[in-house]
């Protein structure tokens, strides 16, 4: 018989049991005591979760106060109507008024009357915080519905001989129930129009809970594919917890200062001659500050899950014996069968909506390591980019990155599978006894050999890893080299090269495979092993009381059925877990390189007072912080005014470029004496241009926005004006990455343009004019850098060895060895003999280097523009242009086009 504590031996009313040939009714005290409770304990547990996440729902940018609407005014009067009918039945109670005595109990109701209370209070926090939706409030008022329905079957059976007056009063209050666990299927409408910056919201941010658990906010985009071909167009917008922006800097909030402690740490073992570094700050630890509310979560769902897992067993067992006693009445099996379907289907429903915050967890880690993985490339050092080549920073963001992807889609999965086992394990030798212990020792004798395999499998894993970094940047360097090798007929030589390191590759991803696949297969073979002995050991212990009767058999294949989806994935699980902690590894090495240091130069707001640009005092720099380079940069005194056009002239190899990226801060110091002082923003041309694949226009713009007469300006400066004819789309003609379709005197002129545009107080021009011919240079430094140019009032440093240019400078600065020779004005230099003799020989060495780079620059005019000469003679000799040569000009001038989808199937002639 069943019983509760509180309520003594009777459950059910009237000497009825389960035998009875009808469902009898349940004892009053389980009805209102117990039953009656749970949906009043489940919202008092859940209000402190309810309350933390209104908090910080609130903070969140669109979260505004709701208006009201009739939804939201009919909820709460719904909520008002309860907790009336709830305290007036108490109330005539109190009173001794006995003809509308009901089914409530004072206990009773002053349990519900604190519980709408507190949910009114839910329900106004959800409208003065922009909440839609709340599934802890839609929860309780479903728990409210299904645990009346004892009183509703009691009141049908008429136990009680209620008045009519007290059975209309409880009807009144359970079909408020009824009302609300439909009202909350919808969600409260939000208070401004557009509840994200996109054009097209997800419409989960406008869904119920219901419709977020069953994921049926999702069925429009279906519909959507279901009617026409899907297209970029008809995605949602992400919604802003899930983009790039946010998240990045969600991250920086966690890792920011445990980074910023490990540095402090690295420099105090430094200074104080400590070998033993600090260990780097965990990756995992910040992912999990930054999703725990989430993982914790999901962590529910999947604990309710594994509950109503365990659940099937029990009630199959009880299903056999309704089947196996004839006595049994027809509602004990019906019953049962309906919360088996009901358990199957929540369980399904729950683990659903489970696995889909995972896979948001798991997508917003791989944007989050995507992120970091390029911030942290853009600050990496020179030292600590000579250990991080091209090829390893790739496979990080390739390969380690997608690893922690795969690793959050399952770490539940992971850390559920053990206590599953056991679980099941115990509830086998419940049911079979010591046999059951057969199973668990086979399984355990399995697990020395996962553990001790995982070593093998990070080792060769490791290795491969290394091996795939060299392909990668192999492969990187014969991509951009591949016309230097076209032209001197190296392609056997070098894809030997590249097939040898991928045999060494292959060999360890053999070794690999074939440890792995040995796990695999023994893992897979111990859940026969396991069901075999535990049932061979039954049977044989006691051949005579042991018999495998239906309860024993399948309740047993059923838990050893569940038994079989955790001991498969072990294996994979291993394999997953050995490849993350290589690539863990990896990451934090990359995360905690070596960067460029922040406080390199002083940035001053650009004011009047402060006549100086550019100060340099005590200037000590180097590259890889090593004190007898001979690319460091040695006592550097610079004091360069604003307005002034300085030039800085040297031999190749002198430290002219090394002296820009100092006023960069871009080269370390190599002590703290050093001081760089920046009074103003600053704009950099380098010697190879940054070129996207983008316009020309919007190479040229860079971000800024676009004013015409300041764009022609530079165009015409730039001599870029008369180069666009020749394009097929003019400025709207996209280029190739790097420029590909560009001669290099168009690069060098776009990078120019670039810095002019940007109208920076401070232009630093890193030999420009080298790429052009002699006139295009005049024309460009006396409309752009000299005296009369666009930039004439602003501090340009030109690097160059144009002798020629040196009288239009306010202040020379002349290179050699990486030290500054000499320092000053032309008039002031011009009769010093070592400047003159240090001048003849630079245009000595100019004219030399001047005749072979014309002899390339007119191979690269030949290459070049006679292409777009004669895609450009069309539109020259034409009379009439119309619309379609406008649309076959602008088509013409991309080198991407928008794909078309076709639909259809292909016929099998």
């Amino acid at each position: 018989m069943l019983k509760h504590p509180l309520c003594g031996d009777i459950f059910w009313s009237d000497n009825g049991t389960i035998q009875s040939p009808s469902l009898p009714v349940i004892d009053e005290c389980n009805r209102q005591r117990v039953i009656a409770w749970v949906p009043a304990i489940f919202f008092w547990l859940m209000m402190p979760i309810f309350l933390l996440y209104s908090h910080r729902f609130s903070l969140r940018p669109f979260a505004v106060p709701l208006n009201w609407n009739n939804l939201m005014v009919l909820k709460f009067s719904l909520t008002y109507i309860a907790l009336i009918m709830s305290i007036f039945p108490m109330f005539m109670e109190l009173i001794g008024f006995d003809s509308c005595s009901t089914v409530i109990t004072s206990k009773y109701a002053f349990i519900w009357i604190v519980t709408f209370i507190g949910m009114l209070g839910a329900q106004y926090i959800c409208k003065v915080r922009g909440i839609l939706t709340s599934g802890i409030l839609h929860i309780t008022w479903f728990l409210f519905a299904i645990c009346c329905l004892p009183e509703v079957y009691a009141i049908y059976k008429n136990e009680h001989n209620i008045p009519f007056a007290g059975t209309l009063i409880f009807s009144i209050i359970y079909m408020t129930f009824i009302a609300q666990c439909i009202l909350f299927t919808l969600s409260d409408a939000p208070a401004r129009p557009f509840y994200t910056k996109g054009r097209h919201p997800s419409p989960e941010l406008f869904s119920s809970f219901l419709s977020r658990l069953t994921l049926s906010w999702f069925n429009s985009f279906i519909k959507t594919g279901k009617n026409k071909d899907l297209e970029m167009d008809d995605l949602y917008d992400l919604n802003e917890g899930s983009t790039s922006s946010h998240l990045e800097v969600l991250w920086m909030k966690h890792w920011g200062p445990v980074i910023n402690k490990y540095y402090n740490d690295l420099h105090l073992c430094e200074k104080n001659g400590n070998a033993k570094k600090p260990l780097p700050p965990s990756i995992l630890l910040a992912l999990y500050r930054m999703f725990k509310y989430e993982l914790i979560t999901a962590s529910l769902l999947k604990l309710c899950g594994e509950i109503l897992l365990f659940g099937n067993p029990f009630l199959l067992h009880q299903m056999i014996n309704f089947v196996s006693d004839k006595t049994s009445p027809l509602w004990v099996g019906v019953s049962y069968a309906i919360l088996m379907f009901l358990a199957s289907q929540a369980r399904s429903l729950i683990i659903n909506y489970q696995f889909y915050v995972m896979y948001r967890i798991g997508t917003k880690t791989q944007t989050t390591l995507t992120s970091a993985t390029f911030r942290k490339t853009l600050k990496l050092s020179m030292i600590a980019r000579k250990d991080k080549t091209i090829g390893e920073i790739v496979n990080i963001m390739a390969i380690d990155v997608d690893r922690y992807q795969q690793v959050a889609w399952n770490i539940l999965q992971m850390i559920s599978a053990p206590l599953q086992i056991i679980a099941c394990l115990i509830y086998l030798v419940i049911l079979l006894g010591p046999s059951a212990i057969v199973g668990a020792l086979v399984m355990v004798a399995f697990m020395p050999l996962n553990y001790y395999s995982s070593g093998f499998l990070k080792k060769y894993e490791t290795t491969q890893m290394k091996c795939k970094d060299e392909r990668i940047k192999l492969c990187n360097e014969i991509l951009n080299g591949i016309k230097v090798i076209k032209l001197y007929a190296w392609e056997l030589p070098i894809s030997e090269m590249v097939e040898k390191i991928r045999a060494k590759e292959l060999h360890n991803i053999k070794r690999f495979s074939l440890i792995r696949a040995a796990i695999e297969t023994l893992n897979q073979s111990s859940i026969f092993l396991v069901t075999f002995l535990t049932f061979l050991t039954f049977t044989l212990i006691d051949r005579e009381n042991n018999a495998l009767t239906p309860q024993i058999a399948f309740v047993s294949m059923v838990l050893m059925n569940s038994l079989r989806t955790p001991i498969l994935q072990i294996g994979l699980w291993i394999n997953l877990i050995v490849q993350v902690s290589v690539s863990n590894k990896r990451l934090k090495d990359f995360f905690v390189s070596d960067e460029i240091k922040e406080d390199g130069v002083t940035k001053i707001v650009d004011t009047n007072d402060i006549k100086s640009a550019i100060t340099i005092d005590n200037g000590q720099f180097s590259w890889d912080n090593l004190c007898d380079s001979k690319s460091n940069l040695c006592n550097v005194n610079l004091n360069i005014d604003k307005g002034q056009l300085v030039i800085v002239i040297g031999r190749v190899g002198s430290g002219k470029s090394s002296l820009l990226q100092a006023m960069l801060g871009e080269m370390p110091k190599m002590n703290g004496e050093t001081t760089v002082t920046i009074n103003g923003t600053i704009a950099y041309a380098p010697q190879t241009p940054w070129i996207l694949n983008w316009t020309i226009r919007e190479n040229i713009l860079f971000g800024s926005p676009y004013n015409e007469k300041a764009y022609h300006k530079v165009l015409r400066a730039c001599t870029l004006d008369k180069d666009l004819p020749n394009f097929p789309n003019s400025d709207l003609t996209e280029i190739g990455e790097k420029g590909i379709n560009l001669s290099g005197g168009q690069k060098a002129r776009i990078g120019l343009a670039v810095a002019c545009y940007s109208n920076n107080s401070i232009v630093l021009l890193d030999d420009p004019l080298a790429a052009v011919d002699s006139h295009v240079g005049k024309h460009i430094f006396d409309n752009v850098i000299g005296p009369e140019g666009i930039l004439r009032n602003k501090t340009r440093v030109l690097v160059t060895n144009n002798t020629a240019l040196l009288d239009k400078a306010d202040l020379i600065i002349m290179m050699e060895d990486s030290l500054i020779r000499r320092c000053g004005t032309y008039e002031n230099l011009i009769n010093d003999p070592f400047f003159s003799a240090f001048k003849r020989d630079i245009e000595k060495d100019t004219g030399s280097e001047n005749s072979t780079e014309s002899d390339e620059l007119d191979f690269d005019n030949i290459s070049t523009l006679s292409d777009y000469d004669d895609l450009s003679a069309p539109l020259l000799t034409s009379q009439k242009i119309d619309i379609s040569e406008d649309n076959d000009k602008e088509s013409s001038g991309a080198i991407m086009t928008k794909e078309f989808l076709e639909t259809g199937s292909v016929k099998m002639d």
